[in-house]
């Protein structure tokens, strides 16, 4: 299974993870781990895009909100649709750091 980085270690201000392409591709595992012994707080933004070029609009699609969590996220997400590519953004963050990954 491979795995990518959406967003790099130690996320700890809003920040906008690469794009990864996603063709060929609907379902994923998501891991989300937060900074060991501080934990994050802030919401993680997950986006898709439809298309090729990297300056048509991104599509918000799923928000998942950390409170002082300490332990690592893992889940499942399945597509339905024709979205190219997904990116992760760190927004509002107040505690500690987070970073992101992807397997599929």
């Amino acid at each position: 299974m491979a795995q990518v980085t959406l967003l790099p270690p130690n996320t700890a201000s809003p920040t906008v993870g690469d794009p990864v392409s996603l063709y060929g591709r609907s379902s994923f595992k998501l891991q989300f781990t937060p900074q060991a012994s501080v934990g994050f707080s802030g919401t993680i933004l997950l986006e898709f895009m439809i298309g090729t070029m990297l300056f048509l609009p991104w599509y918000p699609t799923t928000q998942i909100d950390f409170g002082a969590h300490t332990g690592t996220v893992v889940f499942d997400l399945y597509l339905a649709g024709n979205y190219t590519a997904i990116r992760a953004e760190v927004i509002n963050p107040t505690l500690g750091s987070i970073s992101g990954y992807m397997a599929y």
